[in-house]
């Protein structure tokens, strides 16, 4: 039996959520519902002025020649995500960074970097 994670139980009633409802659906209902539960984790993509661009930079470069932790916000297809890491190369040639975090390395385009914080 496969597990059903919107399955409550409260008290004597077991409650199955949508599930018991889904063999009713059309299959088109079905990828709309499951559409419309990832909506609210997606977020637009910030729109950052020039003056930011410049102080994210600065940043960038002052951890990349301090060889010093920083955290990266990162906005990836409607995501956002935070890294932290030590900046191991800049390319300019392909407007990306190279991130080395405890895991793995990270190669990071500038375009999608919303923040970044220098620590130390």
């Amino acid at each position: 039996m496969k597990p059903n994670k919107h399955l409550t139980v409260r008290g004597q009633l077991k409650d199955r959520g949508r599930t018991k409802w889904t063999a009713m659906m059309l299959t088109e209902h079905v990828q709309l519902l499951k559409e419309w539960q990832e909506e609210p984790y997606l977020t637009k993509e910030p729109a950052l002025e020039e003056s930011d661009m410049d102080a994210i930079l600065e940043e960038i470069q002052a951890a990349y020649q301090r060889a010093s932790l920083i955290h990266l916000d990162i906005w990836r297809d409607g995501i956002t995500s935070t890294l932290s890491g030590i900046i191991e190369d800049i390319s300019a040639e392909h407007v990306c960074l190279t991130l080395r975090t405890d895991e793995r390395q990270h190669i990071i385009h500038f375009h999608e970097i919303s923040s970044a914080t220098a620590i130390g």
